[in-house]
């Protein structure tokens, strides 16, 4: 019975040391200012301010972001939906063509 009774040592109870991580300091990223995924000069930012200013539709374009422009083009509703499906099977094939020459299948 005394065994029970008997005091752990204090070498026992101690937790083990656990090393502290180095601080972390705050990064600051470049700022992308039109669009998200192409870094803008201080001309095209102002180029673009001007053509909205003037009432230029087209120029909001420049302004938005990615994410905003996926957005317009799923709520855009085209007239004609079979030609535009075709239209951007095109530009979608042209583009790939482009970027790719290599890729392009021989007939």
């Amino acid at each position: 019975m005394r065994a029970f009774l008997k005091p752990a040592s204090s070498r026992a109870i101690r937790s083990p040391f656990v090393p502290q991580s180095a601080p972390r300091h705050f990064v600051n990223a470049a700022r992308l200012r039109l669009k998200e995924d192409k870094p803008q000069t201080p001309e095209e930012v102002e180029h673009a301010k001007n053509e909205q200013m003037k009432g230029n539709k087209d120029a909001r374009k420049e302004l938005s972001s990615s994410s905003e422009a996926s957005l317009h083009a799923d709520k855009e509703q085209p007239a004609d939906k079979e030609s535009h499906i075709e239209d951007l099977q095109q530009q979608t094939a042209g583009k790939s063509e482009r970027e790719h020459p290599h890729g392009k299948a021989e007939k």
